[in-house]
């Protein structure tokens, strides 16, 4: 099973030392592109990218959106991304947490975001998804992807628990795994959903798309589709509730 998540994984995600030093993950071109085709048909007037660490979920895009805009809680992030993106006018950069964006309202007709929602806490998601909801247009869409438990973990322990154990050594920076977690794992013992909310901090807590589904509840959006590439990597179709 490991193996198997490893190689799905590797195909759309790098493991990366990002420009601001931390441990982080970075969309490959393949995943770039299954967003796009996820997020089809869409207007190509204007396009906002949520933590856009330095563009490349921007890269499928460039060329057919009238005007781009990435926005990243990352200094040095930003830097790069305009650098690589220099040449091209209508696209540009913001330095701020996606929860302080402030669009006008019905702006967007698509936002992408790639490998950051669960880098957020949960007060956080719950504001942007609110600010989400005003900022796309009545037809707009959003396609996130993400590390997210794409299955009911109250309903299967076991599969939860080999989802849990592999995220644990997969997620965590090598040395911090094998010094303060991998001790204390138990071999014949099943962790459930209710162990990983009892014994991680909130920052650091998985989310389940139940999850997502009950943030949103209220801001005026819905999920559409989803796809499903492990039980806990997959991407997520919004647009507003008709």
């Amino acid at each position: 099973m490991k193996m198997t998540y490893d190689n799905i994984v590797n195909r759309y995600v790098d493991k990366i030392i990002s420009p601001d030093g931390r441990h982080t993950f970075e969309t490959k071109e393949s995943l770039s592109a299954e967003l796009q085709n996820f997020a089809l048909p869409a207007k190509t007037e204007i396009l906002i990218d949520l933590g856009c660490g330095w563009g490349a979920s921007i890269n499928p895009f460039v060329r057919s959106f009238k005007k781009i805009i990435g926005v990243d809680i990352s200094a040095a992030n930003i830097q790069k991304a305009q650098e690589i993106y220099k040449n091209y006018s209508h696209v540009e950069f913001q330095h701020k947490p996606i929860q302080s964006i402030d669009f006008n309202d019905n702006y967007a007709d698509l936002i992408v975001s790639s490998l950051v929602f669960h880098q957020v806490s949960k007060t956080d998601r719950i504001e942007t998804f609110r600010k989400i909801s005003k900022v796309l247009k009545p037809e707009g869409k959003m396609v996130l992807a993400d590390q997210l438990i794409m299955f009911d973990p109250h309903k299967d322990n076991e599969k939860f628990n080999d989802v849990y154990r592999y995220l644990l050594e997969a997620t965590t920076p090598q040395g911090i795994y094998e010094e303060r977690i991998k001790p204390f794992i138990q071999d014949d013992y099943i962790y459930t959903w209710e162990d990983m909310l009892k014994n991680t901090p909130e920052e650091y807590r998985y989310y389940s798309i139940a999850d997502m589904q009950t943030e949103i509840e209220g801001s005026g959006l819905q999920i559409i589709k989803t796809k499903e590439f492990t039980p806990f990597f997959g991407m997520i179709l919004i647009g507003k509730k008709v």
